[in-house]
């Protein structure tokens, strides 16, 4: 694989290139990637990367992240015999490490025998924490996320293949064969462990008697703390590359690198980690049995700290 020095160097070339048209590329000539595929930068610094044609599926465009178009030709205006044909995936960062850190992505699913697959799937991911992310990233409640899965890999080495990340759904971490359900909570009131739960996961505590809360108390620091990129590139170097979590985290990364919050709100891990304590609560007081028929949704505000709890299998 091409290194940053080098990498960095071919982008200097391309700030003095003078580009025909927004479709136009200069390639890096002296490296080609694996299965031959070749890369360059557009007009807007971006990252052009020309993958084999046979991967198209539909064109694919996550906003302010990527976009993979149908098949095209490009010709050389130097060489009019030399011609390169297959689909553009264009990284719209014009961070030369974010850019490094795709590059080798897509060079590594390249390597695989079916590729093709592999890089569907990887877009399809982007796609599907786009439509599924909130409106607003939560930092706070992100950060506890990964301190929690970080916290709980010591126990449960493959955890982050089963945590959902940022999509919504009703627990952030699946039921696998070596661990429960467990539904992450945090707040940043670091006196009281008050958290709100849906009336849906309520009802889930109460069917499922294994499912288990984490709950954190995320502190602040401005001068000293982590991001959430930071410590996803923590949790990142502790995952294999082949791992289902690897790629989840390694597409949140991606989709998020461009997001303020994810980079430039900080927060103590240490602090955050310790405060890290796990309940399965008992609901049994909480009438819900059968759910009366005009009650389809609400939030609960619980002070976890007066709680009934039953005994964590986790700690």
């Amino acid at each position: 694989m091409i290194n940053i020095e080098d990498y960095k160097i071919f982008f200097e070339r391309t700030l003095s290139h003078n580009f025909d048209n927004d479709n136009s590329i200069l390639l890096f000539e002296d490296f080609k990637l694996n299965n031959s595929c070749v890369f360059g930068f557009n007009r807007f610094k971006n990252l052009v990367i020309i993958l084999p044609q046979e991967i198209y599926q539909s064109n694919v465009g996550i906003d302010n992240v990527c976009i993979l178009k149908s098949p095209m030709e490009y010709n050389s205006v130097l060489d009019k015999s030399f011609k390169i044909f297959g689909c553009p995936l264009t990284y719209y960062s014009d961070d030369l490490d974010e850019q490094f850190q795709l590059l080798n992505h897509i060079d590594d699913l390249l390597l695989l025998e079916d590729y093709g697959n592999q890089i569907n799937n990887f877009l399809n991911i982007l796609e599907n924490i786009r439509f599924r992310a909130s409106s607003k990233f939560n930092s706070s409640g992100f950060f506890a996320e990964v301190c929690t899965v970080l916290f709980l890999k010591k126990k449960f080495p493959k955890i982050a293949d089963h945590w959902i990340g940022t999509r919504k759904t009703t627990f952030d971490i699946k039921s696998s064969p070596e661990n429960p359900f467990i539904e992450i909570k945090s707040t940043l009131n670091i006196d009281a462990r008050e958290h709100k739960l849906s009336i849906n996961q309520i009802q889930f505590f109460k069917d499922n008697k294994d499912a288990e809360l984490a709950s954190l108390l995320v502190s602040k620091d401005d001068v000293n703390g982590k991001s959430c990129n930071e410590i996803c590139k923590l949790l990142l170097s502790e995952l294999s590359e082949h791992e289902i979590g690897y790629q989840n985290l390694f597409s949140i990364i991606l989709y998020y690198a461009r997001n303020a919050d994810f980079n430039n709100d900080l927060y103590d891990f240490e602090k955050t980690t310790k405060s890290i304590k796990f309940f399965k609560p008992d609901f049994s007081d909480l009438k819900l049995d059968p759910q009366p028929l005009w009650l389809t949704g609400g939030v609960l505000n619980i002070d976890f700290d007066l709680i009934k709890n039953l005994d964590s299998i986790i700690i």
